[in-house]
This record gives structure tokens, sequence and C-alpha cells, in this order.
């Protein structure tokens, strides 16, 4: 059967609800994997930077870091900061945790620093929505072998993104009032498709085989709006803006344009950026008849 393609599902779905399609995308971060057990997270923003976070699951500190030692050993301000951004992203996104897994109940560990054979790390404990939280820093042997941390390691390492500026100033925003730079929405997507699975034999509407977003950020009264959004390196993709405004002035849904329309197709390789700037040409509101 031919595949009907589809630039973005979740912009059809835009279209039809206005901005309550995008409404999950104030935080950036992606769950890598199941949420029942992930791998990681991507598009972790800590200080101002992006970074993928992997969870590792060895018997001990030496076996996790063997070949590359943690990303903030010797800083325990950037780490705690970083522990702290997991700690959102864990909270807001809801990842548990094979159950029985880990000693210590749910677990995930930051390493900062080491002295002689003894690690110190930030510790996070918890599961679920909302059901995460930050323990006190605490030292372990380095060779413990997973009789106390028996939980998930993290190694970070700065993410590929793409990131620019959206002008604002001068659009045309009839009928809107008080918008703010968090109403638009950045949709990166992938120029690779999803296929359908081996014997399929209905239609099948291909979509983006992955997709991240994230609300603008800034003051729209400055005429200039930012963005950042993690990608996967070497994976082509293009960027175009949506909306996502609480309220729609006509009852309807909202739409905007922009200069370029959409952009693409871009590749970033590993810990580096691709930067495209946007200017909002309108914000518009249409009428469901």
């Amino acid at each position: 059967m031919p595949e009907l393609k589809l630039k973005s599902l979740a912009l059809g779905l835009c279209i039809a609800i206005g901005g309550m399609a995008v409404g999950r995308t104030v935080d950036a971060a992606t769950i890598v994997g199941p949420l029942t057990d992930p791998t990681g997270v991507d598009g972790l923003l800590v200080d101002g930077k992006l970074y993928n976070v992997t969870f590792l699951k060895p018997n001990s500190y030496n076996e996790a870091y063997s070949a590359t030692p943690p990303y903030f050993l010797g800083n325990m301000s950037l780490a705690s900061d970083a522990a702290l951004a997991l700690l959102s992203a864990l909270n807001s996104l809801g990842p548990s945790f094979p159950p029985g897994e880990m000693i210590l109940g749910e677990a995930v560990f930051v390493p900062y620093a080491l002295t002689g054979g003894t690690v110190y790390y930030v510790w996070l404990y918890g599961e679920g929505v909302g059901g995460w939280s930050k323990g006190a820093p605490f030292n372990d042997v380095m060779d413990s072998g997973g009789s106390i941390i028996n939980g998930r390691f993290t190694q970070f390492s700065l993410a590929p993104y793409v990131t620019g500026t959206i002008k604002v100033a001068g659009a045309a925003t009839t009928g809107f009032t008080g918008l703010r730079c968090g109403d638009i929405v950045v949709d990166v997507s992938s120029k690779e498709q999803t296929s359908s699975p081996p014997g399929w034999t209905g239609p099948w509407f291909a979509t983006p085989k992955w997709q991240r977003q994230a609300n603008a950020t800034g003051s729209w009264a400055s005429g200039s709006c930012s963005y950042q959004v993690a990608v996967p390196a070497k994976s082509e993709f293009d960027v175009y803006l949506l909306p996502s405004i609480r309220e729609v002035p006509c009852g309807g849904y909202d739409t905007v344009t922009s200069t370029p329309a959409q952009a693409g197709w871009f590749k970033v390789d590993a810990g580096d950026e691709k930067t495209q700037d946007f200017t909002l040409d309108s914000v518009a509101c249409t009428r469901l008849e």
C-alpha cells in the first residue's frame, strides 16, 4: 500500500484545536527509551547549556566511568545545578525503573568529586510524575560494587542543538493582547519518516521519526524571543513555528506565519549547534464554523 506522508501529525492536531495540542512543550527535555525503564534524558537545560543524560547501570563507579569520567567531576556547584535540572525533568516527565531493582528505591546519582577511593554524589530518588526528590549529598567507596549504590549513575554530554531568535516586533497581532514569547512553539522534526511494520497491509500515515518542541523564551516587549532545542546528532531536520496561545479571542484556533515559513534540512554534529532565526509575521485567529 502507498504511504501517505504527513509533515507532522501533531501539526494537523494543532490546526484542529489550537494551542492545546502543544501545551506539553514547556519543558523541552525528553525521555529516551520507555517511561518504565528509561535509558536517559535528552535536551536538559543546565545553566544555559543543553545536555543529554545517559543512565548507566553498572556494578560500581569504576565500571560506570572506566572510559569517560563524570562530566561534572570537580565541580559540585554545576553538578548540583545539573541534578536540580534533572529533578525538574523527572518530576515533569514521570519515569520509573523496574521494581525491586534498586536497594535504595528508584535513584539516580550525579558524581561531583573523587578523593582517594571515595566518590561524592548528588542523588535523586522517587518515581512517577511529581514523585522525585533530591537527597542530601553523600559519599560512598568507589569500589562498592553496588552493595550501597544500586541505582543509575548518570553521564552528561553536551547536546547538539538548534538555536535562534524570533523577531516579534512588527508582527500583525490584531485581536490578541498580552502575548508572551512562550505562546510561540518551535517545532523540530526529522526528515526521516516512520515506515509501516512488516506485514502491514493497510494505509500507512508516515510521520517524522522524531520530533522535538520547545516554547520560545524571553520578553515579547523587547521585540525578540529566543529558543534552543536539542536534536539527535547527524540526523537531518527542519524547523518551523507553531502557536500555543492560552486565550484565542475569536473562539476558534490560532495560527502563525513567519519568515521563513519553514527552514531545513539541517544536520548537527555531536556537541555542535545550528543557528536559525525567524521573523514572526502574524498571529491570527480563525473561527470554527
